[in-house]
């Protein structure tokens, strides 16, 4: 963990979190788990986040508990959108230090998944101003989650 002074001067600590993404969720999972392993850092799956009606919040929620040095491995849903996983993270009350955002390609699959033309579900927590069902093209968060990672790992290659 990482000890950082607010601008109040009290002592704060932020869990480093290595976010994983991609639209294979068997090769995702396999390199989320080979990533703990590696760090010694605790894991939290996308499968467990999918539970929560508001994934990003309960991913922030759960790393706090990683008491580790590594922090968390924190696997996300394949329908999360880049840009709202950055702004969760990098939110300061959320106490956060992301350390990597790794896109696992499975490169069998990599053309197929930018130029599918469907699209993802969303539905937004009760609590949220945009409740309702949102939708996200399933080719757009593939190139996204692309051009939004500090590592991408090639799969099946």
């Amino acid at each position: 963990m990482l000890a950082v002074q607010s601008a109040k001067g009290d002592r704060r600590h932020e869990t480093k979190v290595a976010a994983v993404v991609g639209s294979c969720a068997p090769e995702r999972a396999r390199y989320a788990e080979q990533l703990r392993r590696a760090t010694d850092g605790v894991h939290v799956s996308a499968r467990r986040l999918s539970m929560s009606p508001d994934p990003l919040d309960e991913a922030c929620a759960l790393a706090q508990w990683a008491n580790t040095p590594a922090g968390a491995v924190i696997e996300f849903p394949t329908t999360t959108i880049m840009t709202e996983l950055i702004g969760a993270l990098a939110d300061p009350a959320a106490h956060l230090e992301v350390a990597a955002i790794v896109r696992v390609v499975d490169a069998a699959h990599l053309l197929r998944d930018l130029a599918r033309d469907d699209s993802a579900r969303h539905r937004a927590a009760p609590w949220q101003r945009e409740a309702g069902v949102r939708y996200a093209a399933r080719a757009m968060l593939a190139a996204t989650e692309i051009e939004y990672a500090s590592m991408v790992v090639l799969v099946n290659w």
